[in-house]
């Protein structure tokens, strides 16, 4: 039926253009801008350069990595502070909330 084809058309347009923004935003904005950020006080380099792409890869494998580590130790933090505040011990090597 014509009414079917004209509604897959439409959705494999608008996945298209889904599909075709977010490609755009995180290879152009994400990966290529950082990289070009970082490596243009450095030397003159071309926006398109793989050298760009491979810099703006590594650095946001870095700033992934950061923020698991952070995140681990805040959480460590704040479960230790919460053990001490309600009155317990906490036990480091075991990683548990003692209470007597």
């Amino acid at each position: 039926m014509p009414i079917d084809e004209i509604g897959i058309g439409i959705f494999g347009a608008i996945f298209r253009f889904l599909g075709w923004l977010l490609f755009e935003v995180t290879i152009e904005v994400l990966i290529k801008g950082l990289g070009y950020l970082i490596c243009r006080p450095f030397k003159k380099v071309d926006i398109d350069g793989a050298f760009c792409i491979v810099m703006g890869l590594i650095a946001w494998v870095v700033i992934l990595i950061s923020v698991m580590l952070v995140t681990d130790w805040v959480s460590k933090n704040i479960e230790i502070h919460s053990c001490l505040d309600g009155g317990g011990h906490f036990n480091y090597q075991s990683s548990v909330c003692e209470y007597e």
